[in-house]
C-alpha cells in the first residue's frame, strides 16, 4: 500500500505507485524485448523458434542475459511512469472534483492520457 489516506492520495504517493508499476511491468516484459529482438536480428537459420532461441541462450550466455541492460531501461521507466500515473490520477480527480455527478466521456479520458503520457 502507498497511501495511509484512500481519500488524500499526496502526489509523491501518486509518482510512487506510477513508478512501482512501471518497474515491475518493465520486470516481466524485458525478457520477452530481448528473445524478439534477438528474433528480428538473428538469421533464418540460427533458431527454429522462440524456445530453442530461449535454450540456446540459456545454454551459452546464461539466464541473465535475457536481463542484460534492463537496469538501464527501470531508470528510464521510473520517472515516466510515475510522472504519467501522477499527472493522469490529478486530471481525473480534478474532473471529478469539477463534475461530481458525472463520469469523464472518452474524448476526456483520452486528452487527460494524451496530456499525462506527454508530461512523462
Amino acid at each position: 500500500m502507498v497511501s495511509a489516506d484512500k481519500d488524500n492520495i499526496r502526489p509523491s504517493e501518486r509518482f510512487l505507485a506510477g513508478a512501482m508499476a512501471g518497474v515491475v511491468s518493465t520486470m516481466i516484459i524485458y525478457p520477452l524485448e530481448v528473445i524478439k529482438t534477438r528474433l528480428a536480428l538473428s538469421s533464418s537459420s540460427q533458431y527454429a523458434n522462440i524456445a530453442h532461441m530461449v535454450m540456446s541462450v540459456r545454454q551459452r550466455e546464461g539466464w541473465r542475459a535475457l536481463y542484460r541492460g534492463m537496469g538501464a531501461s527501470i531508470m528510464g521507466i521510473v520517472p515516466y511512469s510515475g510522472t504519467e500515473l501522477m499527472v493522469f490520477s490529478l486530471l481525473r480527480d480534478t474532473w471529478s472534483a469539477r463534475y461530481p455527478d458525472r463520469e469523464p466521456g472518452v474524448g476526456t479520458l483520452l486528452m487527460s492520457g494524451a496530456a499525462a503520457s506527454a508530461c512523462g
